[in-house]
């Protein structure tokens, strides 16, 4: 009988526990939908959608699905601004005024006031009453007729109905999403456009639906994955070209706290492809303009494309150089064009950039951020290849306060971008003052810049070494903060170019186009300029400020 009440108990304790973790995690993934919601629509709004409607479809205990409606309206860049023109210059034209007569166009103050005599000063001269003087008078006096501006009908276009993108989110809340302990799973998917032009639409008929699958965990913390099946865009007009891409993939974690996040992107590349053909010629009359003249192709691939990263926040909003590290690869990108059909021209490369891989880290300390990236790979550019090319780069000393008010001025001037489309104020932006205090905030730590570039071609290495730093401000409210920045800025710069390579520039100009006239070529050339010198096989440029002095190559200029 004691077994039996124990067993009892035990069991009653395992189901009270199986329902408060079911009736946790349903919470919980309530919770976790709301939030969601909440950061979708943020994002969206940051993204430029005028509205976001979100509606519920249907709604279960542990499944709902919510319809969310974005909507973009479609402006014309200037409309906003023409109006406003528009309506000064009727204002104008009512009230009588000219332009012309307004100070903006007036010629007052350029000249001393002794060269302009004053109206109200009497004149002693003796008055000249002949008939002449009296004539120019009357003319004088006689104002100029008014000429009519003429000004072309102003073509009105049909508005265009708003874009309308309508996103289908499935949700699933726990107790468990396939097969893992989660408080919800939420799938986003697209399901139509509204807004489309027929061509539009049917360029778009082989663009499968993007996906976004979010899990958020019992503890608030949240990964996902954004998959852009792979597809084509292909315009009505064959010779317009198309657009190629396969599947892209990029998979996100984020800590609870939003502060730990991490992420990887694998994209195997796309391509793009104009073909070769003829393009309607331009001209004054219409022989002219329905004559029609061959044209290049041009063909863009990407290859292997892929990316890591991860971060730690001091504050859950910083996205401007978050500590951490971050790493990336491209094994290609290659442009070139392709000869018309019958064309005796060979196909010629742009650019192809091969095996290229870096990385960088952002570090803080004692409230200043610094940023080093390191990139490193192989380059053809117009027909010359490069053994190795390579930058290191590192960004020094920002102070963190400051650029957090950078961040946030470009989280206003975001949000705003719909008022500097259409002519209005922005509101909340910095005035005059503002912006000395906050470059004087940024300058304070000692910003620095420093770059270096090498690369290698048939052997031969040019280097170049560059360093900019921006000393403390002055503290000088008197002064303007452009000026202060001259007197604490501090600068160096040292190039190094082979022989080598001025020798094989010069053969690739003589095989494109060689003047018979021109006598200096570019070692010539070189040779003439004054902040140059040679030092054995290479060219040298080695150049210092400070304090408001230039130094070059030893000898002071100023």
């Amino acid at each position: 009988m004691v077994t039996m009440s124990r067993m009892t108990v035990v069991a009653g304790s395992v189901m009270a526990l199986g329902v408060a973790y079911v009736g946790s995690s349903w919470l919980l993934g309530h919770v976790a939908q709301q939030k969601y919601q909440t950061e979708f629509e943020r994002v969206a709004r940051l993204l430029g959608a005028d509205s976001v409607e979100m509606v519920e479809v249907e709604k279960g205990l542990f499944h709902s699905r919510t319809m969310a409606v974005l909507t973009f309206e479609r402006r014309s860049p200037a409309s906003g601004a023409d109006d406003e023109v528009d309506a000064s210059d009727d204002e104008d034209s009512d009230n009588g005024d000219d332009s012309e007569d307004s100070d903006e166009y007036s010629l007052k103050g350029l000249f001393d006031d002794e060269d302009i005599p004053d109206e109200d000063v009497e004149d002693d001269s003796e008055p000249d009453d002949s008939d002449e003087v009296t004539a120019r008078k009357v003319v004088a006096d006689v104002s100029p007729p008014k000429v009519e501006e003429v000004r072309p009908p102003k073509v009105e276009e049909a508005p265009r109905p708003p874009l309308k993108i309508h996103l289908v989110q499935d949700i699933r809340h726990g107790p468990f999403v396939d097969g893992r302990l989660a408080a919800s799973v939420i799938e986003t998917r697209l399901d139509h456009v509204e807004g489309l032009a027929d061509e539009e639409r049917k360029g778009l008929d082989e663009v499968k639906s993007p996906e976004l699958r979010i899990v958020a965990g019992l503890m608030g913390d949240v990964d996902g994955r954004f998959l852009m099946p792979a597809g084509r865009v292909m315009p009505p007009a064959p010779e317009e070209g198309k657009l190629e891409w396969k599947s892209f993939t990029y998979d996100f974690r984020l800590s609870a706290d939003r502060k730990q996040m991490s992420g990887e992107i694998d994209w195997p590349g796309l391509v793009f492809h104009i073909p070769a053909g003829k393009v309607a010629g331009t001209g004054l009359d219409n022989a002219m303009a329905s004559e029609s003249k061959d044209r290049e192709g041009l063909y863009l691939e990407v290859k292997a494309l892929a990316g890591k990263y991860a971060y730690h926040r001091n504050h859950a909003d910083d996205w401007l150089m978050i500590p951490g590290t971050y790493e990336m690869s491209l094994e290609r990108l290659e442009a070139k064009t392709l000869p018309h059909e019958g064309s005796t021209s060979l196909q010629k490369v742009l650019l192809d950039m091969r095996d290229w891989k870096g990385g960088g880290r952002v570090t803080s300390s004692g409230g200043l951020l610094s940023d080093e990236v390191e990139m490193r790979g192989k380059l053809t550019v117009l027909g010359t290849t490069f053994d190795s090319l390579g930058y290191r780069a590192r960004l020094s000393n920002i102070d963190a306060g400051s650029l957090r008010k950078v961040q946030d001025l470009a989280m206003t001037f975001q949000k705003q971008q719909k008022d500097v489309l259409e002519g209005r104020q922005l509101v909340g932006m910095p005035n005059e003052r503002d912006a000395e205090a906050l470059m004087r905030s940024l300058a304070s730590g000692s910003p620095t810049i420093d770059l270096q570039l090498d690369g290698s071609l048939e052997g031969k290495v040019a280097r170049a070494d560059i360093g900019v730093t921006l000393k403390p401000l002055p503290a000088n409210d008197q002064e303007p903060a452009l000026m202060g920045v001259m007197r604490s800025l501090k600068a160096r710069a040292k190039v190094q170019l082979p022989q080598a390579w001025v020798t094989l520039a010069q053969q690739k100009l003589d095989t494109v186009e060689k003047d018979e006239d021109v006598d200096c070529d570019l070692t010539c050339r070189l040779e003439s300029l004054p902040f140059v010198r040679r030092q054995g096989d290479t060219w040298e440029v080695d150049a210092h400020y400070d304090d408001q002095h230039l130094v070059v190559n030893g000898e002071q200029l100023f």
